[in-house]
């Protein structure tokens, strides 16, 4: 079978969509906040993506940080990366697993 018709491959490939989507989103809408901003590196997608701002922004993620915001948008894009993150790393596994037991 071909990834392209690999069910649990479009899974995964939907659900990274969705995440790298809610990230720009989250990104975006960070930027009104400096302070939160400079701590998650002023992580972008594109530009500044480098491992230590990915890790500042998972950090900011993973942390309570998001919270001194009082910004109900920022909380709830911070829940779905959270999902996503978690279901996107299941699937991988899910991916690796696969191939390795071939």
């Amino acid at each position: 079978m071909t990834p392209a018709h690999d069910p649990i491959f479009l899974v995964f490939m939907l659900v990274v969509v969705s995440y790298l989507v809610a990230v720009v989103l989250l990104s975006n809408r960070l930027k009104r906040y400096p302070d939160a901003w400079e701590r998650t590196g002023r992580f972008l997608l594109v530009m500044n993506n480098t491992p230590i701002t990915g890790i500042k922004f998972l950090k900011f993620v993973f942390s309570d940080a998001y919270r001194t915001l009082s910004d109900q948008f920022i909380t709830v894009m911070v829940w779905v990366v959270r999902v996503l993150f978690g279901i996107a790393m299941i699937f991988f596994a899910i991916q690796v697993m696969r191939i390795f037991s071939q």
